[in-house]
């Protein structure tokens, strides 16, 4: 949470205890109970309402840049996981966007920019792509 910084980085989702330990890595809490990732998505940016909403999502190996990243206000940012299917972090612009996130989300997150037409920005060799989904990211990346 704190690689969100000097940016206000809120955990989105639901759990017990979630704001305790959203405090202490330095976010704010915002409980959302719809049942499904994209519809806590959907639930935050539209209550939040905030000129760029950025998805990170919590198993990135190496957050560290989000913060202070230059993201492009009018436009989608999309940086697929290291496989290419998956996403692993997502800006969007204020405005229509249904968040696609699950199994192949990286092309549906494309399609859904093209159908809103938003300009997409794709960063496919960020250091951001790399996830912890299974054990076989943990080899890819020497933590194992």
């Amino acid at each position: 949470m704190r690689a969100g910084a000097p940016r206000h980085t809120y955990l989105v989702g639901r759990g017990v205890d979630f704001d305790r330990w959203a405090s202490d890595v330095g976010a704010i809490w915002f409980a959302v109970e719809t049942g499904s990732l994209n519809g806590d998505l959907d639930a935050a940016r539209a209550a939040l309402d905030p000129d760029l909403f950025i998805v990170a999502l919590g198993d990135l190996q190496q957050p560290e840049g989000l913060g202070v990243f230059d993201f492009v206000p009018d436009a989608v940012t999309l940086v697929p996981d290291h496989h290419g299917t998956g996403t692993s972090v997502l800006a969007v612009p204020r405005g229509p966007f249904d968040f696609q996130f699950g199994l192949n989300s990286a092309a549906r997150h494309r399609a859904e920019a093209e159908r809103q037409g938003l300009t997409l920005i794709e960063l496919a060799n960020s250091p951001w792509r790399f996830d912890l989904d299974e054990p076989i990211d943990r080899v890819i990346r020497g933590q194992e």
